[in-house]
Order: C-alpha cells, then sequence, then structure tokens
C-alpha cells in the first residue's frame, strides 16, 4: 500500500525515515500475520 501511495519517494529517498518506518510496520504485519500488530498498526495511525 505504502510504495504504491508514494512510488516517488521510493525511488528518490529509499532512506527516508517515513518510508522505512511505514515498510518495516508493512512488512512485519505481513510477515507474521498477527492480529495483534494489525490492530496496533492501525491504532499507532
Amino acid at each position: 500500500m505504502a510504495k504504491s501511495d508514494v512510488p516517488s519517494i521510493n525511488d528518490h529517498a529509499p532512506d527516508a525515515p517515513a518510508q522505512t518506518i511505514d515498510g518495516a510496520a508493512v512488512q512485519l504485519a505481513t510477515l507474521l500475520d498477527g492480529p495483534t500488530l494489525l490492530l496496533f498498526y492501525r491504532g499507532w495511525w
């Protein structure tokens, strides 16, 4: 989702803080696929 929302940022600044944090959260939620992480992720934002 994040990559589709900000493709330009990913290309120009792959090391951007926001991109890294968002990407890490998405990867964790996808890999572990835990309902707790999904709730925490949505609650955080």
